[in-house]
Order: structure tokens, then sequence, then C-alpha cells
């Protein structure tokens, strides 16, 4: 999932993963004790995010399509666990949640970036003929960190004139 966000500029970098977190946490209904937690938040380093231009020690660097300066974009990273349930089920399901947040402050915007995993689907669970218990959590997480990072590898934005100030 993107989403693109008006920046919140009541919110420094070193809490902004843990402020947006804390929004997903609600939208999800998984705030009840032992249904949320945070392994780990991070800087994701401008290496990652090659097509992206650097966090904020170039704030002009002009892109290579001309149109508009690119602003710096500083880079954030969230790995967490949620107790979920689909479509207000009772039955919840265990998910590995990736989260990156674009910071742009130039531009007004915060983008979001969320790819949710299952690790473990209550038979239950509406989902549950979708998920297969024969592969094991690790081999699911795996797969959505990769494909995470492919995502952060790989997204550019062509034009920044598209984000209005």
């Amino acid at each position: 999932m993107v989403e693109i966000l008006e920046f919140q500029s009541d919110v420094n970098d070193a809490k902004a993963m843990q402020f947006f977190w804390s929004d997903l946490v609600d939208a999800n209904e998984a705030s009840a004790d032992g249904c949320s937690s945070v392994d780990a938040v991070e800087t994701i380093p401008d290496s990652a995010m090659p097509q992206l231009p650097p966090s904020s020690e170039t704030p002009d660097m002009d892109i290579v399509s001309g149109s508009a300066a690119a602003p710096s974009v500083n880079k954030l990273g969230l790995v967490g666990r949620q107790r979920v349930a689909k479509f207000h089920e009772a039955a919840r399901n265990t998910v590995r949640i990736y989260m990156t947040a674009l910071r742009i402050p130039a531009k007004s915007t915060d983008i979001l970036i969320h790819i949710n995993v299952p690790l473990e689907v209550d038979s239950a669970s509406s989902s549950s003929s979708l998920f297969s218990a024969d592969t094991p959590a690790e081999a699911l997480d795996a797969t959505g960190l990769a494909t995470m990072q492919r995502i952060l590898g790989t997204l550019a934005v062509n034009d920044w004139g598209l984000f209005c100030v």
C-alpha cells in the first residue's frame, strides 16, 4: 500500500515512525495488549533507494527529467507485527508489517509504503483457505522483506512538480 499524506510538521523524524505506526495500530484495531509490537526502527540509507534524491545533505539537487528540482527525502523504516482481523471478524491473524516513510518537508508530503505479510492465519478467518500452513513463516517473512527492498530500490518520482506546495 502506498499513501501520499500531508507532511506532519509537528512530528520530527525521530518520532515519525512511532507516529505512523500508532495510526496504523488504531486503523487496524490492534491496540489491545499483545496485538501489536515494533521489532525495529531505522533510518534507511540513501543507497537502498538510488532512484530518489538523498536525505537533507543536498536539498536542491536537479533530477534527470529537468522539470523540477528534487527536494531532499528522509527515508525511515519500521518492522513490526500486528494481530489483526479482516472485515471485523473475531478471528485475528498475525501479520508482519514492513513500513517505510519518505518525509519530504519541502513538498509538504509524507509518503508511506507498507506491506503486510501473513505469518499465522486463524482457521476461522475468511483468509484461511488462501493461506498454506506448509509454508514456514520465515519464508513468508523473507519474501515480504525482499518485496519491500525491490519496491524501495526501484521507486522513482519522475516529476517533482506533481507535488504542489
